[in-house]
């Protein structure tokens, strides 16, 4: 995977306020959430979430939880972790909020599939990855954002500190109308991948259609196929990011 330069944290992220008002938390469909290699026990006590699809959501979580790490989703021994997150309506998505912790389980690489209908499964991942072209338009079958996740602050004094925000100023086009995405978190020094908290910001319709039953039906399809693939033809692709600590406007900053 080559080299490139780090997304910078945007400076408009919401600080110690108990809401976000840019937060797309309330327009994720969240009985539509499913995942690929996800183990059932992920909490503090090791009790079973009851579900891939219940763990898959744990780390879904509105901004007044995202101090809660009592709570997580983590992956089988393959090390990589894939969430399907479908919306009740489109939404532009202007950036990621993720808290991966510190640690062996944490992941450093964090890629994004836009409008995949059937979902994404393990199969998808590794048939669609490439070390030259890391990211495409969502009919290339890459990630339409690659991310090189920061390095977790250890001096952070809160849960809260620890979450961080990658812009996808660079990729804006690619998320403008999402139905719903796809996340791919890997590279955990040692599986499984775990991550505590993970939320969107960006702008939805303030009267949304109820498109609830439809996704329920699609949801039901996908988890009882999560491998199933998506026939794509390739496309353009572009180069992986890297995040770092800096205030700026997504469109690049210092490398590692």
């Amino acid at each position: 995977m080559s080299q490139a330069n780090l997304p910078e944290t945007s400076s408009s992220a919401p600080a110690s306020s108990s809401t976000d008002t840019h937060s797309l938390y309330s327009s994720i469909f969240l009985a539509g959430v499913y995942g690929s290699n996800i183990a059932h026990h992920s909490s503090r006590g090791g009790g079973s979430a009851g579900s891939p699809s219940a763990a898959a959501r744990n780390c879904i979580k509105p901004w007044d939880r995202r101090s809660d790490v009592g709570v997580w989703t983590e992956s089988l021994e393959a090390g990589h972790l894939v969430i399907n997150i479908p919306f009740g309506s489109p939404v532009k998505v202007s950036s990621v909020l993720i808290n991966q912790g510190a640690g062996q389980t944490a992941p450093h690489r964090l890629r994004i599939y836009v409008n995949r209908p059937n979902g994404l499964g393990l199969e998808d991942v590794f048939e669609g990855s490439s070390p030259s072209t890391s990211t495409g338009t969502p009919s290339s079958g890459l990630p339409q954002a690659d991310f090189l996740l920061r390095e977790q602050d250890q001096a952070a004094s809160s849960a809260e500190e620890r979450v961080q925000e990658y812009p996808l100023g660079r990729f804006a086009a690619r998320f403008a109308s999402v139905n719903s995405l796809h996340v791919v978190l890997s590279d955990a020094e040692e599986p499984p991948s775990r991550v505590y908290y993970l939320s969107f910001r960006g702008t939805a319709p303030k009267d949304p259609p109820n498109r609830n039953d439809r996704l329920t039906v699609q949801a039901e399809d996908a988890a009882s196929n999560p491998m199933g693939k998506v026939r794509e033809s390739a496309g353009g692709a572009s180069a992986p990011v890297r995040g770092s600590s800096h205030a700026a406007d997504g469109t690049g900053g210092q490398a590692r």
